[in-house]
């Protein structure tokens, strides 16, 4: 007789839950902006962790969650490159997803043109042109620095009062349904141009004694006789009473005009007026006609807050001969 007893007993051991989950990215709204990746977990035994690896910006977005009983987990303020996801659940499965990528949107940028016709008439407004339209939301512009929207690119008569010399403050953005700013560009101040053919103008400078610049002008085309002014003022500038009064008498074909006792460096905008009260002006930077006997160049350093202890390095290149060896120097507040 056998005194030993048996017992048997089935156990049935149940696979290990699958972990799945997927990896959403979202992309920056505007261009080198931050972006998100949210997780969602499907199917594994909590808790989890989550863990982001930045293939692309040094590391800079490396962050491991764990220990996390939530299946959802989103990773925020994430640069334009692509990510490494890894997740692993309570049971030790990992499961990586790479690349993840969000993209950088295109950049917000934009040109201006000043409405003109091809007759004597000075500008009647201008548009944006040129400007970037593959991003999220509807695109807005602006001509006051953003006081006031339209959805038109285009700023004219007669909604518009603008004309050739008149200073604006251009701006696009875009909004989303609510209206709120998604992306937005300021740009420069803009003078509305005065028109820049028919009326032509011939331009050349030279420099005087080191430091006068001496430019002469010669008007073409439409109708002679001539008179030109100038100014370094542009967004200030009054065709009709310029502070430069218009030179007088006026001058002929071959018979050009020279003003003296400018200052080499200063930016300069020359006009020209023919017999029939057409006015032109000129796009030509006569800094660029010359070389400037003396350049200077700066390199700041900005003061600490409520500290006195800011520079100012300047550079001094002399261009023509006999060089000196002796500088003085004034500083202007």
């Amino acid at each position: 007789m056998d005194p030993h007893c048996e017992y048997t007993d089935t156990v049935t051991v149940d696979p290990a839950t699958t972990l799945t989950y997927t990896a959403i990215p979202t992309d920056p709204e505007c261009y080198d902006g931050t972006g998100t990746i949210d997780i969602n977990v499907s199917s594994g035994i909590a808790p989890y962790t989550y863990e982001i690896i930045d293939l692309d910006n040094g590391g800079a977005s490396d962050e491991t969650a764990t220990n996390v009983i939530n299946n959802t987990k989103t990773f925020f303020n994430l640069s334009p490159g692509n990510y490494t996801i890894n997740v692993t659940d309570a049971s030790g499965c990992t499961i990586q997803t790479t690349p993840v990528t969000i993209n950088n949107p295109d950049e917000l940028v934009t040109d201006i043109e000043s409405n003109l016709t091809d007759d004597c008439d000075p500008a009647t407004g201008f548009t944006f042109i040129n400007y970037t339209t593959t991003l999220n939301g509807t695109l807005e512009f602006s001509h006051d620095g953003g006081a006031t929207w339209q959805t038109s690119d285009v700023f004219d008569a007669p909604a518009y009062t603008l004309t050739s010399g008149d200073a604006v403050d251009p701006s696009i953005r875009t909004v989303d349904a609510s209206g709120n700013t998604l992306c937005r560009l300021d740009l420069p101040r803009y003078i509305i141009k005065y028109p820049l053919d028919n009326l032509d103008i011939t331009i050349a400078a030279i420099i005087v004694n080191c430091n006068e610049l001496q430019v002469s002008v010669q008007g073409n085309e439409g109708t002679a006789p001539y008179q030109y002014t100038y100014t370094d003022d542009p967004v200030n500038f009054d065709a009709t009473t310029p502070s430069n009064p218009w030179t007088t008498p006026a001058k002929g074909l071959s018979d050009p005009h020279t003003f003296t006792g400018l200052v080499p460096g200063r930016t300069y905008v020359f006009f020209v007026r023919d017999a029939n009260g057409c006015i032109r002006q000129s796009d030509i930077n006569v800094n660029d006609l010359i070389t400037l006997p003396l350049e200077i160049t700066s390199t700041s350093i900005p003061a600490c807050f409520g500290m006195t202890n800011g520079s100012i390095t300047y550079t001094i290149t002399d261009n023509e001969a006999p060089f000196g060896t002796e500088y003085r120097y004034e500083v202007y507040n």
